[in-house]
This record gives structure tokens, C-alpha cells and sequence, in this order.
């Protein structure tokens, strides 16, 4: 609409302006920094001519020194001797004066460089301090226009979430409906043990009985042919989904083969492409206890037709559960939706899925060969 192009044109001009004004600043910024390196140098210069110059003072100091020190042995000497000159005695005052001098600008020029020392140490403070901030004010500045430009990606990507999430809460509610249609049927399959269990009982008691009312006739051992009684015992554990083979659920993708116990093929070559998990995953399947499963995908080449399986195998039942697309695959088209949707519904499973290197598909796969 017009309002959403103008709030866009809107948004675009402050964009502009804000990266115009940063860009101004970050300029400033490095002229400033320019400046104090330019400062930074001269010190530096000026520090290696000051070192020059106390270096040549403490060696003018060391030959004052020394000839200061002859002077007053001469002089010591002269004295001794009582030939002390005017000129001599005038000679050593002015060369000590000259000494003091030396020293006290020896002592000027140390002060001078431990201040210079310590402005430079200031100076490379805040050139330091100049570069953060510059580094500081790109970061923002790229991550302000990150922020801005992948707000709508992350609406839409908002979106799909719900979407799935949505998905996945439908798919929840079917399964939930179904494992309490799968509970009810157990529980009627295991009270219908329970009644075969108690007839196979009374028939047990009534066979005790006609064999003990025999006896008691004491009929001739060639009428009566007394055998053990057999007891038959039934069952009593719960029969597994597969040996139930309930009905597949209305608007799946994918539902149970019960038929299969395996892949329908005799070797690897007619394997066109395979997944796996990278780990188990522990997972409830179509009414079977919560237990770790590996999960594979299969694309099998049957005839001129290419078909798609997935394959569970329960660890703790120890059974291979075969799933197969609801309806049947027509063209390439619809095998790609079918391969794109079971490895969605296996990562939304938890199953963190990765296509097989052709080398590891015959020793992983053989295994789960059901033959045609």
C-alpha cells in the first residue's frame, strides 16, 4: 500500500542519515587520531635530541670534572709551595661555576625528558582510546544496519516457526488420539486373554476330572489309554503394534507398512539414495513403548519406478518398523516433496539426519535386506 511505501521511503531516508552522520564521525575520528600520531612523532624526536644532547652535557661534565680534579691537585700543590696566582684561583672559580651550569642543565634536560616520557605514554593512551572508538563505531554501525535490514527475514522466519510449530501440535493431537485407540484395543486384546485363559482353565479342570472319574471305574488297562494331560498355556503378553496392525492415521504423510519387516530389495545396487541419523534418538512409534530407535530413508530403484521407505529400528523390541508415503509417488516431483517432507518429520522427531556415502550403504543397509 502507499503507507508502507512511504514508511519504507521514511525508514530508508533515516537509514541514510544515520550512516551519513557515523560516517562524519568516524572521519573526525580519524583525523583526530591523525593529528595525534603527527604529535606523537615529534615528541619522539624531540626526546631522541634531548638524549643526544644530556649525553654530550654528561661527557662534558666527566672532562670538566677531570680537569677540575687536576686543577685542584695543581693548586693544592701551589699552595703547598706558597705560588698560588690570581689567575689560577680565578680559573678554577669560573671552571666550577661552568660545572654548575653543566649540572643544573643536565638535571633541566632529565626533568624535561621524564615529562616528554610521560605525555608520549599519554598521547599512545589516547590514540589507543580514538582507535576503540573507531573500531567500536564500525561494529555499531554494521550491526544497527544488520539489525535493520533482517528485521523482515526474521518475521517471516517467526512465521514459518509458527507454522510448524502449529504442524507439529496437530501432529501431536493425532498421535495422542491414536495411542488412545491403540490402548483401547490393547486392552480389549489382553481381556480377551484373560477370558481364553480362564476357559483353557476350566477345560483343564474338567479334563483332572474325567480322568479321575476313569480311574475310579477301574476300567481294563486296554480301554482306558491314560496319557499326561498337556496344559496349554496362552500367551499372556501384550501383542506388538505390527502384530495388531492398526489402521493408518487420517492425513499423515507417512504410515506403517505392516507387511514389511525390511527393505524389499537384494542388494545395494538398487539402492539409489540413503539417510541416516547421526544418533539414536529415544522416541514412541505407532503405540510402541518410548524406547531408542535408529532412523534411516530409503529411495530403492524397483523396476523403472523409484519408491521411498523409512526404516525404524526399535532397539528394545528388537523390530524394524517400514514406513511408506500415504499416496503413491507418480513423478520426480512428488519424490522430492515426499524426500523433503520425511526429512522434516524426522528432524522435527529429533533425528539429526545425513545422506550416506555410497561406499557405507551396503555394510550399514544389507542388514535390513527383506528380499522381493
Amino acid at each position: 500500500s502507499d503507507e508502507a511505501i512511504k514508511t519504507s521511503e521514511a525508514f530508508q531516508d533515516q537509514l541514510k542519515e544515520q550512516v551519513t552522520t557515523l560516517t562524519g564521525q568516524k572521519e573526525q575520528f580519524t583525523r583526530e587520531l591523525e593529528l595525534l600520531r603527527d604529535d606523537y612523532d615529534q615528541e619522539c624526536s624531540l626526546r631522541k635530541r634531548l638524549e643526544a644532547d644530556a649525553s654530550e652535557d654528561d661527557r662534558r661534565i666527566n672532562e670538566l670534572e677531570d680537569s677540575l680534579a687536576g686543577m685542584t691537585e695543581h693548586a693544592s700543590t701551589l699552595v703547598e709551595d706558597e705560588k698560588v696566582s690570581a689567575e689560577v684561583v680565578q680559573e678554577i672559580g669560573s671552571l666550577t661555576i661552568e660545572l654548575q651550569k653543566q649540572t643544573q642543565r643536565l638535571k633541566d634536560e632529565q626533568a624535561l625528558r621524564k615529562e616528554l616520557e610521560v605525555e608520549a605514554h599519554e598521547a599512545l593512551k589516547l590514540i589507543d582510546s580514538f582507535e576503540k572508538m573507531i573500531r567500536e563505531t564500525e561494529k555499531s554501525d554494521e550491526e544497527k544496519l544488520y539489525r535493520e535490514t533482517s528485521k523482515e527475514s526474521e518475521a517471516q522466519k517467526v512465521q514459518e516457526l509458527e507454522a510448524t510449530l502449529k504442524s507439529v501440535e496437530n501432529q501431536l493431537e493425532q498421535e495422542r488420539v491414536e495411542q488412545k485407540r491403540l490402548a483401547e484395543a490393547v486392552a480389549a486384546a489382553e481381556k480377551k486373554l484373560v477370558d481364553q485363559e480362564k476357559r483353557a482353565a476350566e477345560q483343564e479342570k474338567k479334563l483332572v476330572q474325567a480322568q479321575g472319574e476313569l480311574k475310579n471305574r477301574k476300567l481294563p488297562e486296554a480301554v482306558v489309554d491314560e496319557q499326561p494331560v498337556v496344559k496349554k498355556r496362552v500367551k499372556s503378553s501384550k501383542p506388538l503394534p505390527h502384530e495388531l496392525r492398526a489402521a493408518p492415521r487420517k492425513g499423515t504423510f507417512f504410515h506403517p507398512d505392516w507387511d514389511l519387516e525390511g527393505l524389499p530389495c537384494q542388494s545395494s545396487e538398487q539402492i539409489f539414495k540413503a539417510w541416516e541419523t547421526v544418533f539414536n534418538v529415544q522416541i514412541s512409534l505407532e503405540g510402541y513403548s518410548s524406547q531408542y530407535c535408529m532412523a534411516f530413508m530409503v529411495v530403492l530403484r524397483l523396476g523403472k519406478q523409484k519408491k521411498l521407505y523409512m526404516l525404524y529400528r526399535l532397539k528394545k523390541d528388537k523390530h524394524t518398523l517400514v514406513c511408506v508415503p500415504a499416496k503413491t509417488l507418480q513423478d520426480e516431483a512428488s519424490l522430492k516433496k515426499a524426500i523433503k517432507e520425511g526429512l522434516k518429520f524426522l528432524k522435527l522427531s529429533g533425528f539429526e539426519m545425513e545422506e550416506m556415502a555410497a561406499e557405507n550403504i551396503d555394510s550399514t543397509l544389507s542388514r535390513y535386506f527383506q528380499g522381493i
